[in-house]
C-alpha cells in the first residue's frame, strides 16, 4: 500500500469518525522554501506546489500555509496535503517568527523547521477552523522561552524530532483533543500539558507506537490523582516520566494516570539529649559531688568532656 493510502488511514484510525470524513487521500505537495528579500527585511517564504518552479503563494510563513489551506479546499472541499518545509535536506529559519496555522486544512508537515521566537515555532490554532495536522518533521525552537509546537488543535506527531535546544518546554498542548504519539518520534524538552491528555497508537500495525529507547517527560499545568496523563501507555510505561514534584505516573487498565503524591521524607524528630550533670573536683582530683560546693575555693568542674575551673567566693 502506498504511504499516502497509510496515512489516510491513520487519520480513520485516529480521528473521530466525524473529522475522518473530511480525510482523503493526499491529494498535493507544496514545498515551502525562503524568499530573500533583502538585508533588514522581514523573512519571506514561497511555496510550490506539485514540483511546480512558479511559486503559488509568497509572503510571510503564516500568510503561505493559509493559501496553501485555501488552496487544498477546493469548493469547499478539504483534502489531505503534504507541507514539506524546506528541501534538500535543509533548515527553513523562521527567524523570530511563529508558522500559524489557523485555517481548516489537513495537513501532514514533513522536512525541517526551526525558529527564536519566543512563542512557538509552530502554532496549531483550535476552533473555530480546527486544523488537523500530522507531523513526521524536525521541528525545533531555540528560545528557552518558546515552544517547538503549540498546539490547539489535532496533531499527531509520527516521527521526526520535536525539541527545544534551549532547554525550554517542547511542547504546549491546550486542546479539547488528544495530542498523539505514534511509532518512535523524538522529543526533546518536556510536553507541557494544560488541557486534553496524551495518546499512544496501539490499535495499527503501520504506525503502532514503538518508543524503544526514546523518552518523554511530561508537566502538566495540574496534577489531580486518578486523573489520565497518558491514553494507552501503560505498555511502555517506562517510556515517560511526569515532572510535576510530588506525583509520578502509575498504571489504571491500558493507560497511565497521575499517582499517589509522594511524601515528603518522614525524618525522624532528632533525639534531644539533656546536657551532662556537671562533677565538681577539688584542686587535688577529689571529688566533691555534682552540687556547686558552697565553701570558698578553687574547683575544677567536669561536664561531660569539658573540664574548667571556677572560683567559689
Amino acid at each position: 500500500m502506498a504511504k499516502k493510502s497509510f496515512l489516510a488511514a491513520l487519520f480513520a484510525t485516529l480521528l473521530p469518525a466525524a473529522a475522518f470524513s473530511q480525510f482523503p487521500t493526499p491529494e498535493a505537495t507544496y514545498i515551502i522554501t525562503a524568499n530573500p528579500q533583502g538585508v533588514g527585511v522581514e523573512p519571506t517564504f514561497k511555496a510550490n506546489k506539485d514540483g511546480s518552479t512558479t511559486p503559488m503563494a509568497t509572503g510571510t510563513i503564516s500568510s503561505v500555509l493559509a493559501d496553501i489551506a485555501r488552496d487544498a479546499s477546493p469548493e469547499g472541499n478539504r483534502l489531505t496535503v503534504n507541507v514539506q518545509f524546506g528541501e534538500n535536506n535543509g533548515v527553513l529559519n523562521l527567524n523570530i517568527a511563529t508558522a500559524q496555522i489557523n485555517e481548516s486544512c489537513s495537513f501532514i508537515l514533513s522536512g525541517k523547521i526551526t525558529s527564536a521566537s519566543g512563542n512557538s515555532t509552530i502554532k496549531i490554532n483550535g476552533s473555530p477552523n480546527m486544523p488537523s495536522i500530522i507531523s513526521e518533521a524536525d521541528i525545533a525552537n531555540t528560545s528557552n522561552s518558546g515552544y517547538a509546537i503549540h498546539n490547539s488543535g489535532t496533531l499527531v506527531i509520527l516521527g521526526g524530532m520535536v525539541e527545544n535546544t534551549a532547554g525550554g518546554n517542547a511542547i504546549y498542548h491546550n486542546s479539547t483533543y488528544n495530542l498523539y504519539l505514534s511509532r518512535s518520534p523524538t522529543i526533546n524538552g518536556n510536553i507541557f500539558i494544560s488541557s486534553g491528555n496524551l495518546r499512544v497508537q496501539t490499535d495499527t500495525n503501520t504506525y503502532l507506537f514503538a518508543p524503544g529507547t526514546n523518552t518523554y517527560s511530561i508537566t502538566l499545568e495540574e496534577a489531580n490523582e486518578g486523573s489520565l496523563v497518558v491514553g494507552g501507555g501503560k505498555a511502555n510505561a517506562s517510556s515517560f516520566t511526569l515532572t510535576n514534584q510530588g506525583f509520578s505516573l502509575t498504571a489504571s487498565g491500558n493507560d497511565l494516570v497521575v499517582g499517589t503524591t509522594t511524601p515528603i521524607a518522614n525524618y525522624p524528630t532528632p533525639a534531644i539529649h539533656s546536657e551532662a550533670a556537671p562533677t565538681y573536683y577539688t584542686m587535688k582530683g577529689e571529688p566533691v559531688g555534682s552540687t556547686k560546693p558552697q565553701k570558698p575555693g578553687v574547683y575544677l568542674v567536669k561536664q561531660g568532656s569539658s573540664v574548667r575551673k571556677i572560683v567559689v567566693r
